[in-house]
């Protein structure tokens, strides 16, 4: 199969995520909030190439007008055979101190019927690992006990792909702490801040 290197949420640190592609043979996919519309623009001018090697998925810190730029996953996609499925959004909980259309989107997450869409994908595909942004509220309560109380439609909807289909594998960001669980036969992985592990 072929491999990837998935490098976790950049937040316009843009020095560190090229030395990351610079440092790698691999197509890459970076797996949410790579930046709002300056850090995009940079992607756009100093890494995107025609092969589309190095491939985003959106999170809740990215320029959502770009969600159907080349390099961008959209909002679910499938990466060597269908091996690896990803799934993009998150809710932003400090929305209220953000400005809609700059640094914050109403469409961050998935709607209702983009949300079935996916969960219609995965259980079609059937991958081995699923990459989100944020994750199924199991693991964010397993794996953050005691740092958020929050659902969002985001977690709900990864919780009901968890339900209906169980991947080998599931790798997230968002939350900013490298640890690892097995939950339900499923091993989870959530990767800090510019972390990155090949797959």
């Amino acid at each position: 199969h072929q491999a990837f290197e998935i490098i976790s949420d950049v937040h316009g640190k843009t020095a560190k995520y090229l030395e990351i592609i610079n440092n790698t043979d691999l197509p890459t996919i970076q797996l949410g909030d790579l930046g709002f519309k300056t850090t995009h623009d940079w992607f756009i001018q100093n890494v995107l190439t025609p092969d589309l090697r190095h491939r985003v998925m959106f999170g809740n810190h990215d320029y959502y007008p770009y969600l159907d730029k080349p390099y961008s996953c959209g909002n679910f996609a499938a990466f060597d055979n269908g091996r690896i499925v990803t799934i993009r959004g998150a809710a932003s909980i400090d929305k209220i101190f953000r400005t809609e259309g700059e640094d914050w989107f109403e469409n961050e997450e998935l709607n209702f019927a983009e949300a079935y869409q996916a969960l219609e994908f995965v259980l079609q595909t059937k991958p081995e690992i699923i990459i989100s942004h944020d994750c199924p509220d199991i693991a964010k309560n397993v794996m953050f006990a005691g740092r958020t109380s929050y659902s969002s439609r985001t977690s709900n909807l990864l919780t009901g792909i968890l339900d209906a289909y169980k991947p080998k594998q599931w790798i997230f960001g968002h939350w900013h702490q490298s640890t690892t669980a097995n939950i339900e036969g499923v091993q989870f992985r959530c990767l800090s801040e510019l972390e990155s592990i090949v797959v």
